[in-house]
């Protein structure tokens, strides 16, 4: 006989919004530190330790990076990427909530 459909756990994405918070340049051999906030749909604030999500940093060389509650810490140490970018972004998942451009420079 078929196995019962699994029941699918809420999806939790659909009715939140998320905020990254910081400043998007980074300044060669400093570190910068971003927080993300949580938001539900009708505008009240979502304890971040209640949200399954994950930092991601997506760039195409190192980026030293730090998780420390709902904060990530970033920075680069390498002259010849100032004038470069990533980006940074939480996700649920494979679901991308929010992502911001970092810019690198001197």
């Amino acid at each position: 006989s078929p196995l019962p459909p699994t029941p699918q756990p809420p999806d939790e994405t659909t009715d939140l919004r998320c905020l990254i918070s910081g400043n998007t340049n980074l300044k060669n051999g400093y570190q910068r530190s971003y927080t993300v906030t949580f938001i539900d749909k009708d505008g009240n604030s979502v304890d971040w330790q209640n949200v399954n999500y994950q930092w991601n940093v997506k760039s195409d060389f190192d980026v030293q990076q730090s998780i420390s509650d709902n904060q990530i810490t970033v920075s680069i140490n390498d002259e010849n990427l100032i004038g470069g970018s990533f980006f940074v972004s939480v996700c649920i998942g494979e679901t991308i909530l929010t992502e911001i451009k970092v810019n690198i420079i001197e």
